[in-house]
């Protein structure tokens, strides 16, 4: 599997930290939460249930001393230095009443707890005052009177003010009792969360102990690998980062190991090849040698045969000075037999002409036949119309001879001009044979003509044949010429050539010394590298 899919280590670290995040988080929620509850609840018994409490037993206190300093009034009737007993109840009065205001103010929620019982109390109050003034005026028999109603509304009171107290009582307890609540389950919250970041830190702790488990057997593996022993297999058998560390270093072994036998295998070949080419060399130095000898018989040659270039090229100068004056002549000849060719052309063209002029005046004489006829159709019918004429005229008697004379008139000129058709039909036929005649002969004189021409343009074609020839030979002995010149030149830029090949041929017998010598420390290196590869030990 790929080292990007199965994280397990990177997973369980981020659970367990995710989760011990959470787990703070949530706990210093609970805390914070916990601790502005029961912040708000001490807030509330300071300010509230403390307060209410401690006015409550004042209250009662107070309605306490008001029956007390009454009772006493009534016991001693007001005897000189016991009278003031009114002043006192009225002052514990005063107090009662101040700390309903003061319990209203405190309390605005049971306020009307609170007003309800001032009617009671002023009952209490006047009821009392009253009974004591009885004992004073009336002494005990009038005073014990009035004991009796005084019990009840004091008894009244009294059952008042204990309900009264002993609500603010159980609602301060349920308060207390409320704060220890949320104190107890605020300190829970802690230990539960505290066994929880314990139980966290334990799993991290174990996870950690595991990856540096594994670790030894890493760092055995990558000194192994840094020592050059690739012998031993890299077993891989977790799925995790150390999984994936592991095969890598299996990957990064199996590459070495194919690197150090294609560097071998390399080795091998170059060690090979530096000798080869150690004797390729020698084998180069003795074929350059041979070269060297075979370069100077090479050169002797070329100079014999530039000799022989230069006298070819002399020969085919007079060749080409005989093939220009026969290019002349022929050419003259040529321009005269086309001159011949062109008036012989003319005249074709006269006699085509003078060939159409007679079939035009064939044709022409058809049109004029086709008009004796209407004309012979015109004194035909002209006859016919007299002889109708004088049919009529015979009718009428006197009264037509004048039509009748007529009528002959126009019969005998009828007559006339069907004569005189028939005379002019006889010419026409006879301009006609004579156009037939004219035109075959102008058809015969123009097939000789075309003949004749071309005969001449073949003649003329031949001659222009002959003229591209001889020039042809004119150009192809120019060429020959100028190739013999740079023949002779490239012969002689190649004997040069050969010399230089020759110095060159030396530098190269002494490069293939030199590479013999490179031939021979190639080797040697390669000796060395087979010898810093013998330091990996590898599977055989």
């Amino acid at each position: 599997m790929g080292p990007h899919q199965n994280k397990t280590l990177r997973i369980r670290f981020l659970v367990l930290t995710v989760l011990l995040a959470a787990v703070v988080v949530i706990e210093s929620g609970a805390i914070i939460m916990g601790n502005m509850a029961i912040g708000n609840q001490s807030a509330e018994l300071a300010e509230n249930k403390i307060p209410v409490l401690n006015k409550a037993h004042e209250l009662k206190l107070s309605v306490v001393q008001v029956q007390q300093w009454l009772t006493d009034i009534s016991a001693t009737r007001g005897r000189d230095g016991l009278n003031d007993g009114f002043d006192e109840a009225a002052n514990n009065a005063e107090k009662f009443r101040t700390l309903i205001d003061d319990l209203i103010v405190l309390d605005s929620e049971h306020a009307k707890r609170y007003q309800a019982m001032l009617p009671v109390f002023n009952a209490y109050y006047d009821v009392g005052k009253q009974m004591a003034q009885t004992y004073i005026d009336e002494g005990p028999s009038g005073g014990n009177q009035m004991m009796a109603q005084f019990d009840e509304v004091a008894a009244k009171m009294s059952t008042e003010v204990d309900s009264f107290l002993e609500t603010v009582d159980q609602e301060t307890v349920a308060a207390l009792s409320n704060q220890q609540m949320s104190a107890a389950s605020t300190g829970r919250t802690i230990v539960i969360g505290s066994i929880i970041v314990l139980l966290g830190v334990g799993l991290v702790y174990l996870l950690v102990s595991r990856v540096l488990a594994c670790l030894p057997k890493v760092m055995v593996e990558l000194q192994r690998v840094a020592e050059g022993d690739l012998t031993s297999s890299i077993e891989v058998t977790r799925r995790d980062e150390i999984g994936d560390l592991m095969r890598g270093l299996q990957s990064m072994q199996q590459r070495l190991l194919e690197m150090i036998s294609q560097i071998n295998a390399t080795t091998t070949q170059l060690s090979t090849a530096a000798e080869e080419v150690s004797t390729v060399t020698a084998q180069t130095s003795a074929n350059i040698q041979q070269q060297q000898s075979e370069t100077d018989q090479l050169a002797t040659a070329m100079n014999e045969m530039s000799a022989t270039v230069r006298e070819v090229a002399e020969s085919v100068g007079n060749t080409s000075t005989a093939a220009n004056g026969t290019n002349a002549e022929a050419e003259k000849g040529r321009r005269v037999m086309e001159q011949a060719v062109q008036e012989i052309q003319q005249l074709a063209v006269q006699i085509e002409r003078a060939s159409e002029v007679m079939g035009q005046v064939e044709r022409d004489s058809d049109n004029i036949n086709t008009v004796l006829d209407v004309i012979k159709s015109i004194a035909e019918q002209t006859n016919l119309l007299a002889l109708n004429a004088a049919i009529e005229a015979a009718r009428a008697g006197d009264q037509g001879r004048g039509f009748a004379v007529v009528a002959d008139e126009v019969r005998t000129l009828a007559g006339r001009t069907q004569a005189s058709t028939a005379e002019i039909n006889q010419i026409i036929e006879k301009l006609q044979t004579g156009s037939r005649n004219a035109a075959q002969a102008m058809s015969q004189s123009r097939e000789q003509a075309k003949s004749v021409v071309d005969q001449s343009s073949l003649a003329s074609s031949s001659l222009t044949t002959i003229v591209e020839s001889v020039s042809q030979i004119d150009q192809m002995s120019s060429q020959i010429a100028t190739a013999a010149e740079e023949q002779s030149t490239v012969a002689e830029d190649m004997n040069r050539n050969l010399v230089r090949l020759s110095d060159m041929g030396k530098q190269n017998a002494s490069g293939a010394h030199q590479t013999s010598q490179a031939g021979q420390e190639l080797a040697r290196m390669a000796s060395s590298l087979q010898g810093l590869i013998g330091q990996f030990r590898v599977k055989q």
